[in-house]
């Protein structure tokens, strides 16, 4: 995966972040998110607004406490993490809510499809 540029929104304008562009789906949709780099891990971002929706750090911790031989610290295993993340939340609100959610929110990187 490319690492990328990307805007997200501040209280101040916009900044930049760097991170990996993946591609999440839950049902009939997929959209395009960024694993945005952060300290030691990343976080998931929507790509097209910029927002922060979830720190995985703590997930990521979780499942090497949990069973260190099967821990993945490769990008394709945060991102493994971030699309059982995203099928969580949408068990939990329902597609309809979450996909309302995503697409109710301004774009400042492009189109998010």
């Amino acid at each position: 995966m490319k690492r990328i540029t990307f805007n997200i929104p501040t209280v101040n304008g916009t900044e930049t972040r760097e991170g990996f562009v993946i591609r999440l789906s839950v049902g009939p949709w997929t959209r395009r998110f960024v694993l945005q780099s952060e300290g030691s891990g990343f976080v998931l971002a929507d790509f097209a607004s910029g927002f922060k929706l979830c720190d995985l750090r703590p997930r990521m911790l979780r499942r090497f406490v949990g069973h260190p031989a099967a821990h993945d610290r490769s990008v394709n295993g945060w991102r493994a993490e971030a699309q059982c993340w995203l099928l969580e939340v949408t068990d939990k609100k329902g597609l309809c809510d979450v996909q309302a959610k995503l697409n109710s929110v301004p774009v400042i990187n492009g189109v998010s499809k």
